[in-house]
């Protein structure tokens, strides 16, 4: 538990000199006897009776100050309507939805250290995953066990206790709870439920920003210092001696308390340059700012400063946002890439292709066929490509540079596509050398998804995949294979991950980058195992993203101003969509509606080449796999792409540029190319698989 009081109690001024001092320990002592006539004495103790009753706390009585206390749940968890026995409460997250499945979350609170009434009470809860209903709490009771809660056996919900408004991504949502039902210590409970089919994602108590329940009192009850009476002297009562007419004031509890600091930022990259301009997005609110570019350069103090880099690289930038209150962190891995802006002469230069619409290659047929003619490719097409320049240099040192231990958990994690340099190097020299180092890892990696989200899990398995099938798992490692690494990959379609969902959900309802990053690791998956009819839902649900909403239809999309027709929306807008007069065709509403609503220009997001770089994936091995997923909804990914570049000025960069090359192959285009590409999050080596 954590115990943070804001205000400490301060007692307050004698208003009324002579009649008590405090001693140095803080006790009274009463005042030393003065000479005074009687008449004078039932004057002034008039007139010491009068401001006691007109200015409460005069004459040594304490005013108490509000009191905040913030409090970190004892135990949190949440519950799924569809699995009614299953427990999620060593999750790092909590969810909340309407049916169906419908989420709700349940949290525990300890409250000590109150004194006074309470007056004020919210639950903070960070915001993980956004939606436009922030959650409703109500009261339950408190005997439930976070490790063995589950939807069959959670409390009923009593009543309401308060609702929170739109629930913002890097931001806390905030529920005024009931003063009523926090009104002293012990031990409380509530629960949350949503009116929403968004789902509203918050950390837990084991993720980084744990929620809090914010109480505040009015102090504790004043205390009458030791205040000497005069002895009643009896008198004629005094004549109306004008009252002092009261200066208004404000009432205490009207003034808002501040909270402690929650960081967060958001940066965006000028195009073409090496300058990056950051926003301060903290709550609290902030009074100083301290920031950490992640390059050695000075601290700068500045709430939203634009930096200048050296160099292009990848950079861990940390903001460290404080009140008088405290200070809290957060920090976010930057890539920083000056890839010029698209010339009219892109190299290398293009080859024609004979018709508009290229067929994109293999030729694909209308059953898949599980002939092993690669995942993604093959020794026979390797043995066609160069072993030596720049592109295979940098995929041999990628393989040759140890790759550290292996952490599905981990987003950043270079393992799996370390892996990948390993077992394309085998396949196309045939040094065993390689192969070894490539099931190694492999069986290192097996189990290290212990704590990942469903989008971890997503983007560093298909290396893995693609791995095995490269270096011919099945005859190298018989018994490793049959034995481990395929039952691992079947049990992870279905497994749910911290985030409370598996592959296969993540990637039917999440409609972004999560979800194309699912289908593709579902794809890889479903290939590898021979798995036909799993592969062919795969294809089904990705065919409904790319436009095809006859394929599948059950994706759950939030803010729906850049779908080009709300009411049907889609994963890639059509071919001659406009809003407001612009052609916003091949757009993907999902992903850069995380830059803001509809606007023209759009505000700059790396999320649409993020969603991308899952779909272009996904589009390759289904492609070779049988299914013509390139060409799908009028060649939905050309014209995504042709979007970024040509209408909203976003090029590749970073870790995206390996997508150009696979679309350049897929499509015959001449989209602009770097050599060598930078790892992406679920593939790479590109210009030297697809380069001329």
């Amino acid at each position: 538990m954590r115990v943070q009081p804001t205000q400490a109690d301060r007692p307050g001024p004698s208003l009324v000199s002579g009649e008590v001092r405090p001693t140095r320990s803080g006790s009274t002592r009463p005042p030393r006897a003065r000479s005074t006539s009687p008449g004078v004495a039932a004057i002034l103790a008039s007139l010491v009776a009068i401001a006691i009753v007109a200015f409460p706390g005069a004459a040594g009585t304490a005013v108490a100050a509000p009191v905040t206390l913030t409090f970190v749940p004892v135990a949190d968890a949440l519950v799924k309507s569809s699995n009614l026995t299953s427990n999620y409460g060593t999750l790092k997250t909590l969810q909340i939805r309407a049916p169906t499945p419908e989420y709700r979350t349940y949290l525990t609170f300890t409250v000590a250290g109150l004194s006074g009434a309470t007056s004020a009470a919210k639950l903070r809860l960070f915001v993980t995953d956004a939606s436009p209903v922030g959650g409703q709490a109500f009261s339950t009771s408190s005997g439930w066990s976070e490790t063995t809660i589950a939807w069959k056996t959670a409390p009923a919900l009593g009543g309401s206790l308060g609702t929170g408004g739109a629930a913002v991504v890097g931001s806390w949502v905030e529920i005024p709870i009931n003063p009523t039902a926090v009104a002293g210590n012990g031990t409380f409970s509530l629960g949350l439920t949503s009116s929403s089919t968004n789902s509203a994602i918050f950390s837990s108590r084991e993720g980084t920003n744990p929620p809090q329940l914010v109480v505040t009192t009015n102090g504790a009850a004043p205390t009458p210092t030791a205040t000497s009476t005069p002895t009643a002297t009896p008198t004629a009562t005094p004549t109306a001696t004008p009252t002092p007419t009261p200066t208004p004031t404000a009432t205490p509890t009207a003034t808002p308390t501040p909270d402690v600091p929650v960081a967060w930022f958001s940066a965006a990259q000028t195009l073409g340059t090496l300058d990056v301009a950051f926003s301060d997005a903290s709550t609290g609110p902030p009074t100083a700012w301290t920031w950490d570019f992640g390059d050695a350069s000075p601290p700068d103090p500045n709430p939203s400063p634009i930096h200048t880099y050296a160099q292009s690289g990848t950079y861990l930038v940390t903001l460290t946002a404080s009140n008088d209150l405290g200070s809290s962190q957060a920090s976010q891995s930057l890539v920083v890439d000056a890839v010029p802006l698209p010339t009219p002469t892109p190299t290398p230069t293009p080859t024609p292709t004979p018709t508009p619409t290229p067929t994109p290659t293999p030729t694909p047929t209308s059953t898949p066929d599980f002939v092993n003619t690669g995942i993604l490719t093959s020794a026979a097409e390797l043995a066609r490509l160069p072993t030596s320049g720049p592109a295979w240099d940098a995929m041999k040192l990628a393989a040759d540079t140890p790759p550290g231990p292996a952490n599905i958990a981990d987003l950043a994690s270079p393992h799996d596509l370390r892996t990948l340099a390993d077992a394309l190097v085998f396949a196309r020299t045939g040094d065993e050398t390689y192969r070894t180092r490539a099931i190694a890892n492999l069986k290192t990696a097996v189990g290290t998804e212990a704590g990942a989200r469903s989008l971890e899990l997503a983007r560093n398995l298909p290396a893995y995949i693609f791995s095995a099938d490269l270096i011919d798992l099945t005859h190298a490692d018989p018994v490793f294979d049959s034995l481990t690494f395929r039952p691992w990959l079947r049990a992870l379609l279905t497994k749910v991950m911290s985030d409370g969902a598996s592959l296969v959900q993540t990637d039917e309802e999440r409609p972004n980058n999560w979800g194309l990053h699912a289908g593709d690791a579902r794809a890889a998956i479903a290939i590898y195992l021979g798995d036909p009819a799993e592969l062919a839902r795969t294809a089904q649900v990705f065919r409904g993203w790319l436009g095809d909403r006859s394929a599948y239809t059950g994706f759950v999309y939030k803010e729906l101003t850049w779908q080009c027709d709300p009411a049907n929306p889609v994963g890639v807008n059509p071919t001659g969509c406009l809003k407001a007069g612009i052609d916003i065709g091949g757009s993907t509403p999902a992903d850069i509606r995380r830059g803001g609503a509809f606007q023209w220009p759009p505000i700059y997001t790396v999320y649409s080449w993020e969603g991308l770089q899952g779909a272009t994936a996904q589009a390759e091995i289904l492609t070779r796999a049988g299914y013509p997923a390139w060409t799908w909804s009028d060649n939905a990914l050309r014209r995504a792409a042709d979007f970024l570049y040509l209408r909203a000025g976003w090029p590749a960069i970073g870790d995206d540029t390996w997508q150009p090359w696979l679309l350049n192959h897929a499509y015959g285009t001449a989209f602009p190319t770097i050599t060598p590409t930078s790892f992406g999050k679920n593939l790479g080596f590109t210009d030297w698989l697809y380069g001329p």
